[in-house]
């Protein structure tokens, strides 16, 4: 059984501090609680991961099942994972959260 949204947690890791805010804000207007992390490497205990295929190689073993990676196409051809390709389209950001919130926690 998954957590129910109001008691999740999504840490979020984006170069562009202005994509960081942007995922923050959707997350928290459903009752998400968030934070912005510099690094994936920094996430700690029952948190979810939002973030960007630079950062892949950083992501810890635990949160992989956990983690939203959201980018070019061909940047996500070897992650197995929940991911988001470009071009981002209303539809497809709120299928990839939802599949997320829906991620049980390890």
């Amino acid at each position: 059984m998954t957590k129910s949204k109001l008691s999740q947690h999504v840490s979020i890791c984006f170069e562009e501090e202005s994509i960081n805010i942007l995922f923050s804000e959707l997350l928290r207007s459903r009752g998400v609680a968030t934070c912005i992390l510099p690094s994936p490497q920094q996430a700690h205990g029952n948190t979810k991961i939002i973030t960007e295929p630079q950062y892949l190689p950083l992501i810890p073993e635990s949160y992989k099942h956990e983690c939203l990676v959201v980018g070019n196409k061909e940047s996500l051809k070897a992650w197995d994972g929940i991911k988001l390709s470009r071009p981002l389209t209303e539809q497809k950001i709120e299928t990839a959260i939802a599949e997320l919130l829906e991620a049980p926690i390890a």
